[in-house]
């Protein structure tokens, strides 16, 4: 029988290993929290498990270079990373707060983001965290962007991972032709900001048919408006860009939502550049006129009719 005097013992929760603590405890608003925990019962691949449930599971915002074209090194260090942090695991699964979008894949699996249900652990976060994924969202699932990009930066300033290979080095305007039909970074100083049939451009040289080119529709614009983004400022800034690289007058990534875009700087000094041909430049877009004061008229002097000569005056 316990009595007022005797001490209280709290259980102490589980607590992350030192390995594991970058990912921990994050918040999970943006979306809607799956009723009951997953027990992990097998790893696919580094971005995917089969539950105890029977559902095939994808982790979502992910990339791991080679996954999708038979294998690399990086695959298999992820897939054993993955493996560790999910053996013998229940998992909170969290996913789209609608149902209609961003739940399921083309193959059927479901997208979900995970914790683990005894530490708080955040699987991808740690993966980007160990530089052993990067970050690859979709118009459908872009949430948690900002964490991951952040825990990606991070990865990428120690060069732990992929990072440490110069072959998944971010790429420049220059390098990334060597990319083409992949899923590539790519950080550059936009030269100029141009529209063309209502979509809206940044070139990254006075070339747009031959230099990197990133291009947005007028749809997806106005996403890219409600999440503070305005293009036509963009000009002589450094941006990054995830997306896939596509030949298109030349390496061309589409945008189709804010999170594939990040902006690095504030605007450099403003240069000289000619409009290139066929383009509408997006600079006068971006300056307020000067307020037009109407100048006072002098007054006009009468108009006096004079009477028009007749054929008899000139005989």
């Amino acid at each position: 029988i316990k009595t007022a005097d005797d001490p209280v013992v709290e259980k102490e929760e589980a607590k992350p290993s030192d390995k594991e603590t970058v990912a921990a405890r994050v918040n999970f608003t943006e979306l809607r929290p799956e009723a009951v925990a997953v027990k992990v019962q097998t790893v696919i691949d580094p971005i995917t498990f089969l539950g105890s449930n029977g559902t095939l599971y994808r982790l979502s915002g992910l990339d791991v270079p080679g996954l999708e074209t038979g294998g690399s090194d990086i695959v298999s260090q992820a897939t054993k990373r993955t493996a560790e942090l999910l053996k013998d695991q229940e998992l909170k699964l969290y996913v789209t707060k609608d149902q209609m979008t961003g739940r399921q894949n083309r193959m059927g699996q479901s997208l979900v983001q995970a914790e683990r249900k005894k530490d708080g652990i955040w699987i991808q976060g740690q993966l980007l965290a160990d530089g052993l994924a990067r970050v690859r969202t979709t118009p459908s699932n872009p949430e948690k962007a900002k964490d991951m990009l952040a825990l990606e930066e991070s990865a990428r300033a120690q060069k732990k991972g992929l990072w440490a290979n110069k072959d998944y080095a971010v790429l420049t305007p220059e390098t990334v032709t060597s990319k083409a039909n992949s899923f590539a970074i790519v950080e550059g100083r936009v030269f100029s900001v141009a529209s063309r049939n209502n979509e809206t451009f940044l070139n990254f040289t006075n070339d747009w048919k031959k230099d990197f080119t990133i291009g947005v529709s007028s749809e997806t614009r106005r996403q890219f408006s409600k999440a503070g983004i305005n293009f036509a400022a963009l000009a002589h800034k450094n941006v990054r860009v995830h997306g896939f690289i596509e030949d298109r007058n030349g390496p061309f990534v589409s945008l189709d939502h804010p999170e594939q875009l990040e902006i690095l700087s504030a605007a450099l000094p403003e240069i000289a550049t000619p409009n290139a041909p066929g383009m509408k430049s997006m600079k006068a877009f971006n300056k307020p006129k000067a307020p037009e004061i109407e100048e006072p008229k002098a007054p006009e002097a009468p108009i006096i009719s004079k009477p028009k000569a007749t054929a008899k005056m000139n005989e």
